[in-house]
């Protein structure tokens, strides 16, 4: 490989190859009528809020699934790509991201090289990369700085018991329909 790029990541995010899991479209299972009642909406009725708690469970379930689902079908741990925190945060937070085509393929040729870093400097050669001697060369450098979709959805409302409803949990979060 005769330029090769890498990426240095400080958060490990949930990617799906496609949207299709399985064969089910994803879209079918999170963002439809039916999802929205599996979801605590700020100022929902009570029979809506009753309905959401007792659904909760199938919600967590196809989460679940889906990360099982990814875990078996990518090799996220070989290449430490195995998040901290679940697919139904990520995608509550709009912060799950679909790969390339072939994306795994590119890293066993070399093609992509993935480093994990807190931090990184510029130097006069590329970057300089915490807890690395030698400086990564660069030509370019594309500043994906993250999109922290908890913090922009928070934003959206001036009432502070909405704010407060977002910032609850994971659970709580109200998905971008």
């Amino acid at each position: 490989v005769t330029y090769p790029c890498t990426i240095i990541q400080r958060t490990t995010h949930w990617y799906l190859p496609d949207f299709n899991v399985a064969g089910i479209n994803l879209g079918y299972l999170y963002f439809n009528r039916f999802a929205e009642l599996l979801v605590h909406k700020p100022g929902e009725s009570f029979l809506l809020s009753l309905v959401a708690t007792l659904l909760s469970p199938l919600r967590t379930g196809i989460s679940k699934l889906v990360e099982t689902y990814l875990k078996w079908k990518l090799p996220l741990k070989k290449y430490g790509l195995v998040p901290d925190y679940s697919f139904l945060q990520d995608t509550s937070t709009c912060r799950a991201g679909v790969l390339p085509d072939h994306f795994f393929d590119k890293i066993i040729k070399g093609s992509i090289n993935i480093k994990k870093s807190q931090s990184f400097s510029f130097c006069k050669e590329g970057l300089t990369i915490n807890g690395e001697d030698k400086p990564q060369e660069a030509d370019l450098v594309i500043l994906a700085t993250g999109y922290k979709g908890d913090q922009k959805l928070r934003s959206i409302f001036r009432s502070t018991i909405f704010q407060n409803y977002i910032n609850e949990s994971a659970d709580s979060m109200v998905p971008i329909y």
